[in-house]
């Protein structure tokens, strides 16, 4: 093989890997923007109804408004945790964490925080925790990245109707 021969296919493999980067970077940015407008629905509809509607809703409304803005403001802040997380994944420094968390409590929180883009649509948007244990040892963030994806995607693909969220725990045989 010549000389030439060489330089013209390590040039074109060059340009395969570089082009696949690409492809892979425009399918990150597309997901995360994704990522984002959930918990950005939910401080943009919340504070909606809050300026429009401050008069008629009750103060235990306004506390419970409040309660989902600050979380999906909370949300915001670990989507952008998980970017960073995938420079630890890279450098093989990362870490899942495993404390005990109350899996109701994060799921009534997904709910809540998508309940506004449900009602957009005209979903009806319900979750059934009861079968749940009160703690649980997990990883709470990825527990509730895991949740806020399903039922993001839920609302985001369900055309009519509603989404019911039953969660419950089987125990693992020995």
């Amino acid at each position: 093989m010549t000389r030439r021969k060489q330089t013209q296919d390590a040039l074109k493999a060059a340009k395969e890997i570089a082009e696949a980067a690409s492809e892979a970077k425009t399918e990150f940015l597309a997901n995360m923007s994704h990522k984002f407008r959930t918990p950005l629905n939910g401080i943009i509809g919340f504070t909606e109804l809050l300026l429009t509607d401050r008069e008629r809703l009750a103060d235990e409304e306004q506390v419970d408004y409040l309660g989902t803005i600050q979380k999906s403001g909370a949300h915001l802040c670990e989507l952008i945790n998980d970017i960073l997380d995938v420079s630890k994944i890279e450098a093989g420094r990362f870490e899942v964490e495993r404390i005990a968390c109350s899996p109701r409590q994060i799921i009534e929180e997904v709910v809540s925080v998508n309940s506004v883009r449900a009602e957009a649509k005209g979903l009806s948007l319900e979750c059934d925790v009861t079968a749940l244990p009160n703690r649980i040892e997990n990883d709470p963030g990825r527990l509730r990245q895991l949740f806020m994806n399903l039922v993001g995607d839920a609302v985001k693909f369900t055309e009519q109707g509603g989404i019911r969220i039953t969660a419950s725990v089987k125990a693992r045989q020995l």
